[in-house]
């Protein structure tokens, strides 16, 4: 009986966790500038705080065992911010995506009557992915916020320390799953 009670608190906990986690999203939208992966972390770590505290006062009701409750609340964590980074971070960040998008909406002066040819999805790709969106400047944004680059008193901008080392960090990972990243 006691397992039984153990996989509905697991569960339960779960679904609340993400409910209240992808509530969030709507409660406090995500603005142009803002690094999403950082907010998704930090609304990941407000769930986890008030879920915490609602367990804490509900307890003495649900009579769950410490362990279980801390143990839930960490897999509810791990999986969220799993699927945070696998899915909405990867697509925001993503040329593929960028261009199934461009491809959805249909034709733009082609030829193709169903599709795009590859000169309109690269003409597409640089004129609203990298200028309109401003692919760059967001990167550099996100980048100064991590502490990789800095920029001068001339707005030239270069590798931090930090950064150097997340480049060699890139590069043994490069190495081991033997993928080209650059």
């Amino acid at each position: 009986m006691d397992a039984k009670k153990n996989i509905v608190a697991y569960l339960l906990i779960f679904f609340s966790f993400s409910f209240l986690y992808i509530l969030f999203f709507h409660l406090f939208p995500f603005k142009r500038g803002e690094v999403l992966f950082y907010k998704g972390v930090y609304l990941l770590i407000l769930a986890s705080i008030i879920l915490s505290l609602s367990l804490l006062l509900l307890n003495r009701r649900l009579k769950l065992r410490v362990d279980v409750i801390i143990l839930a609340l960490l897999c509810a964590f791990s999986l969220n911010l799993t699927f945070f980074v696998i899915f909405p971070v990867t697509f925001e960040r993503s040329v593929t995506m960028f261009l199934l998008h461009s491809l959805a909406e249909g034709r733009e002066n082609g030829v193709c009557v169903k599709g795009k040819k590859k000169d309109e999805l690269r003409k597409n790709l640089i004129d609203k992915y990298v200028t309109r969106k401003d692919a760059v400047g967001k990167r550099v944004v996100e980048q100064l916020e991590l502490g990789t680059i800095k920029r001068d008193d001339k707005s030239c901008i270069f590798l931090s320390f930090r950064g150097k080392r997340l480049l060699d960090f890139a590069r043994w990972i490069e190495k081991i799953y033997n993928i080209p990243l650059r």
